[in-house]
């Protein structure tokens, strides 16, 4: 995958790459220029220690005596003064004369920057050192001048050497700290593009899987394996979970629009045929009164399943309103479990209750909006039990952690139960536990939605082959 024009690896080599390419540069010409400040600052020192000042004082007392004079008294300095440096020459002056020593260009062309410096009136040290350019190269001067007395004049010594030495050593560390640099730049490219890339790569697969999803490819997966344990890893995770929910989601959509249809097509086609039959003048007045039957058990299921799709959308969109008001929570359950008593009868199932008449268990909620949970749940329970089967509904007062009474609320069947992996999804948006069970998949999310508007708890537990328990606990005033 190739890197885009603009994107994060060509912004980085221009922003932080070159920032540290020109920090680096600038701090290596920084040291190379201090290091060698320091060897022309140390070659003051060398040059000072290359003068003996005994053989100097020498010097200024045979200067003094008429018989020896200048010449010969600079003579015996310059002898006692031989150096081993054939790049050093040593310079007297006495205000009238100069004398030259070894390698000698006694000619003016280097600065006396140095000397003027150290017959300086104001000069207390009697010091001079220059460095700069003479003769063609770098070179280094140091002069110390000898203040008149009565008996001489002032006699100053002056020592120039070359700064070759000097100037070769800088030019090879200039040299290696530029290696260094090279070093450096070079590891914190490579370094940088496999960092750089550990992440671009990933975010790249991501933008694609994005943009397949968007144009309605949902089983897109971000394929990029991040090598370490780190925030771009858990980026792809994330996106390939979310890739999974929307796929997920996008199926139960259709199921539920198929699921939909045929809820929908069904009780209409029943309708059909029976209002056919009833149109016969022919036809038995006991099909007739069967068909009308037929037709008011398929309105209601209609409207039913018209409920549940409003309720969906009301939930989904914020806009669902209770009318709460005090009420007997466990009144409310026994008028639903009654509902279901003629349904048992009818279908060949046990439907006991566990629920005390005398309890007393004042909420404030919905009460409509409350049977519509009991009859949900109970409602499922009857689909999903086997003729013979047993749905138990029980309820007891208990107190909760704070110390506050609850009713819980259990309706248990004896259905084939649901595994462990799908027992959180059942309050899902559309999910089905069974797809051969009629309904639409929304009942027990909008049994969760009303549980929570009014505070309260659901928990599901389940067990393969020994059926499904749905419990409720309601804070009680």
């Amino acid at each position: 995958m190739k890197a885009k024009v603009g994107g994060l690896i060509s912004r980085w080599i221009r922003t932080i790459l070159l920032w540290f390419a020109l920090l680096l540069a600038a701090a290596a010409a920084f040291s190379v220029v201090a290091i060698c400040k320091g060897y022309e600052d140390d070659m003051e020192e060398v040059l000072k220690g290359i003068i003996d000042m005994d053989a100097f004082e020498t010097f200024a007392q045979e200067y003094a005596q008429p018989d020896i004079g200048f010449e010969k008294a600079a003579d015996n300095f310059i002898y006692a003064m031989r150096t081993e440096r054939n790049d050093t020459e040593i310079i007297l002056y006495d205000g009238r004369h100069r004398i030259a020593a070894s390698g000698a260009s006694a000619d003016g062309s280097t600065p006396i920057d140095d000397y003027e410096q150290a017959i300086d009136k104001d000069n207390d040290r009697h010091e001079g050192y220059w460095v700069g350019n003479g003769d063609g190269e770098r070179k280094a001067a140091y002069t110390y001048a000898r203040p008149a007395d009565e008996n001489t004049p002032l006699l100053a010594v002056r020592i120039i050497t070359s700064m070759r030495d000097v100037v070769a050593q800088c030019i090879v560390l200039a040299l290696c700290i530029a290696a260094i640099w090279i070093l450096c730049m070079a590891i914190a490219v490579i370094s940088g593009l496999f960092f750089v890339r550990s992440i671009v790569f990933p975010i790249q697969d991501i933008g694609r899987v994005t943009k397949e999803i968007a144009d309605g490819k949902y089983n897109a997966r971000v394929t990029a394996k991040p090598k370490y344990d780190d925030e771009v890893r858990t980026l792809c995770a994330e996106v390939n979970r979310m890739a999974a929910d929307i796929e997920s989601t996008e199926r139960m959509k259709n199921d539920f629009i198929s699921t939909i249809t045929h809820e929908l097509r069904t009780p209409l086609t029943a309708m059909k045929g029976f209002l056919e039959t009833i149109r016969n003048k022919d036809a038995d007045e006991a099909v007739k009164a069967h068909g009308l039957q037929v037709i008011s058990d398929e309105t209601d299921r209609l409207s039913g399943l018209v409920s549940e799709l409003l309720d969906l959308s009301r939930f989904a969109n914020g806009r669902i309103k209770l009318n709460p008001e005090k009420i007997d929570l466990i009144a409310e359950l026994l008028d639903a479990t009654f509902l279901f008593e003629a349904r048992a009868k009818k279908e060949e199932k046990q439907f006991r209750t566990e629920i005390s008449e005398e309890d007393f268990a004042l909420i404030n909620g919905d009460s409509a909006r409350l049977r519509q949970v009991f009859v949900n749940i109970i409602d499922n329970a009857f689909k999903y039990t086997p003729v013979g089967g047993t749905i138990t509904v029980s309820a007891h007062v208990l107190p909760d952690a704070g110390g506050k009474a609850v009713l819980e609320i259990t309706v248990k069947d004896t259905g084939p139960g649901v595994a462990a992996k799908e027992l959180t999804r059942l309050t899902e948006k559309f999910y089905k536990a069974g797809s051969n069970v009629k309904g639409s998949g929304i009942g027990l999310y909008v049994v969760s939605e009303i549980v929570k508007l009014h505070g309260a708890a659901l928990e599901l537990s389940s067990v393969l082959g020994q059926g499904l328990a749905v419990t409720t606990r309601w804070p009680l005033l």
